[in-house]
């Protein structure tokens, strides 16, 4: 039986073996191609490859991760534009090496263009400011691995979809 020889960059490419969001390409009513730009965009912050290496090609990571082309040549594009990826066209992808001060502002530049407009739209149903805190603050502790508090574990049963929406605060009306 045959062994097939992979190159160079298959050998140290990060992403060779296994899907690259391991099933989260699922988020309902977020775009394919966000989703996926969210999945590069943490791989690529936490360092999933080292200087020189190259990302799946288009089709490679279109292929494995079952989506089009051109979703996967907008997520490389958004990843260009957002100054984490080089390319060389009609060659490759490269990861731009950062460091960790440059990693954290990339970090928080993405966390304020996500949550920005979820906020809008919290503010907009009303949804009281400390719940709001009460939520991030939870959704900290459950990134960090602790066990969330009373308080902020009571704010995620506010969620949609989580639990009902119980004691918000509601504008007075003025007429």
């Amino acid at each position: 039986m045959a062994v097939k020889k992979r190159s160079a960059s298959e050998k140290t490419n990060p992403l060779q073996d296994a899907s690259l969001v391991e099933g989260r390409l699922a988020r309902a009513g977020e775009p394919t191609y966000q989703q996926l730009v969210r999945a590069l965009r943490a791989r690529l912050l936490a360092g999933a490859w080292t200087e020189g290496q190259t990302l799946p090609s288009v089709r490679v990571l279109g292929a494995r991760e079952k989506v089009s082309l051109a979703t996967v040549q907008r997520a490389y594009d958004i990843l260009v534009d957002e100054g984490l990826l080089t390319a060389a066209p009609g060659k490759a992808y490269f990861p731009v090496m950062l460091d960790a001060d440059q990693r954290r502002a990339a970090a928080l530049a993405a966390l304020h263009a996500d949550v920005a407009p979820a906020v809008q739209d919290a503010v907009t149903a009303e949804v009281s400011e400390a719940a709001m805190k009460k939520l991030l603050h939870e959704l900290v502790e459950r990134a960090l691995g602790q066990k969330p508090s009373g308080a902020a574990a009571q704010a995620l049963l506010q969620v949609p979809g989580m639990g009902t929406v119980r004691g918000q605060r509601k504008r007075k009306s003025t007429r």
